[in-house]
Order: C-alpha cells, then structure tokens, then sequence
C-alpha cells in the first residue's frame, strides 16, 4: 500500500475508535499505533472466523503442500 492508502486506513479506524496513535519520540515523522480497547474487542470477536476460514482453505491440500503453499506465500511479503 501506498502512503495515502495507509493514511487512509488509519483515519477510518482512528474514526472508529479502534486504534490509538501516539507520536514516536525517536522520529517525529512517524506515528505509533495499537488498538483500543474496542480493537482488541473486534480483534478478538473474529479473529476465530479467520482461522476458521485459513483452515478451511488449506484443508484441500496435505500438511506438505499447505507448508509449500504457506513458504510461498511469505516469500511474496
């Protein structure tokens, strides 16, 4: 993503109350982020649904091929 991207984002879930920024002390140009109580909250309400869905999505393949798949992916970051 972009820089406009990523401020946009932010500004939607500093909106939502969802995120807390703080200013970095070591680089003024940047801000810190961590979620809000409300955050976690939501964090916590869907983070299940989501490892529900990656093991889903994995169950087709065996362990070997899901540790290919997974090793690719990461290559991509």
């Amino acid at each position: 993503m972009d820089g406009a991207t990523i401020k946009g984002v932010v500004d939607r879930l500093r909106a939502k109350d969802l995120v807390i920024s703080s200013p970095d002390l070591k680089d003024q140009r940047r801000l810190l982020l961590k979620p809000s109580a409300a955050g976690w909250e939501l964090f916590e309400s869907v983070a299940s649904a989501g490892h529900q869905v990656t093991k889903d999505t994995l169950a087709p393949l065996n362990e070997t091929e899901q540790t290919i798949l997974l090793l690719l992916l990461k290559k991509m970051i």
